[in-house]
Formats: structure tokens, C-alpha cells, sequence
């Protein structure tokens, strides 16, 4: 019983040796994940500190940027900008462009069934200065399509051709780049 005893006494010695061990090696590995907890931490204060920084210097930058263009004066009213404006703003441009693509033909009569393609083509868009020249188109012209407000500054441009049309009699007067230009009559 002696014999038994001893050897159920070594067996637990071996055992609390390997437990003993494993504790060793837990132990280790806490350690080393407190050093690692530790680096992460201060690794993450410095990606902080350096995004902190970062920012502060896009926001300095930004700042010194609208601070020269309102000493610049390109911008006198100092308000933000609403998304609102920029969308307005955006569909504007939009608007004009495509407007830009578009033409507009006046005095001339529509028939049934016809190709619009075979009637304002290239070759007419180019030769359409001489339209006036044909009896049949002497009333037909070609103009750009145009916003409204871009209608309405024309027409009061043609409403003052007009009446200086009527008073420099020797003038031939025509619209050309938004103004009224004019040169003297051969008699």
C-alpha cells in the first residue's frame, strides 16, 4: 500500500509539474499579449494623433484657400453654399449645353411626311447664310435654341436693332456676340 502511495504521489508530482509548465506558458502568453495590447494602444494613439494632425492641416489649407479667394473678391457674400444652389446651378449647365446642340429654324413651312434629317443637315447648317440669297428662303433664318432668359435678353437686343434701325437709316446694323453692331451703307 506503501508502493501504491508512492507511486500515485509521483504521478501527481508529474502532474502538477505539467500543470506547473502550462501555467509557465500561459503566463508567457499573457505577458506577450500585454506587450502587444500595450504597442496596438499606443500604435493606435499615434495613427490618432497622426489623422488628428492630418486633418487639421486640410482644414488649415481649406481655410487659407477661402480666406484668399474672399481677399481675392471673387466671392463677396461670405453665406455657404446650399446643395440646393449647386444642384440648381448643375442643372443649368446641363440645360445650356444640350440647348447648345439644338438649332431652330423660323419661316419655314413643315410638310407632311417629311425627313427632318434631309432638311437640316450639315451641308445646310453651313450654307445657311446664304439662304437669304433664294427668294423661296429670303425670310428663313437659323438661330441658336436658347434658354428663356437667354430668349428674352435677344429679343430686347432685335427691339433695339430696330429702333436704331429706324434712326441710322445709312447703318447697316446686325446682332453679333450678344451686341449690336453696325457699319456704313455703300450708296
Amino acid at each position: 500500500m506503501i508502493i501504491n502511495q508512492r507511486v500515485h504521489v509521483s504521478q501527481n508530482q508529474s502532474r502538477m509539474i505539467e500543470l506547473q509548465d502550462e501555467v509557465i506558458s500561459l503566463q508567457k502568453r499573457l505577458i506577450t499579449a500585454r506587450e502587444g495590447l500595450s504597442s496596438a494602444k499606443e500604435f493606435n494613439k499615434d495613427l490618432k494623433t497622426e489623422i488628428f494632425k492630418g486633418v487639421q492641416k486640410e482644414v488649415s489649407s481649406v481655410k487659407q484657400s477661402f480666406s484668399d479667394v474672399l481677399k481675392s473678391g471673387n466671392i463677396k457674400n461670405s453665406a455657404a453654399i446650399s446643395p440646393e444652389s449647386i444642384k440648381s446651378v448643375a442643372k443649368q449647365i446641363a440645360l445650356e449645353e444640350e440647348l447648345g446642340r439644338n438649332i431652330m429654324v423660323f419661316g419655314l413651312c413643315e410638310e407632311d411626311n417629311e425627313e427632318i434629317n434631309s432638311k437640316v443637315s450639315e451641308q445646310i447648317l453651313r450654307k445657311s447664310s446664304k439662304l437669304s440669297e433664294t427668294a423661296k428662303f429670303i425670310r428663313v433664318f437659323l438661330a441658336p435654341d436658347r434658354t428663356a432668359e437667354e430668349r428674352a435678353q435677344h429679343k430686347e437686343l432685335v427691339l433695339e436693332l430696330k429702333r436704331r434701325a429706324e434712326v441710322e437709316k445709312d447703318k447697316k446694323l446686325f446682332i453679333r456676340g450678344g451686341k449690336i453692331c453696325s457699319f456704313e451703307r455703300h450708296k
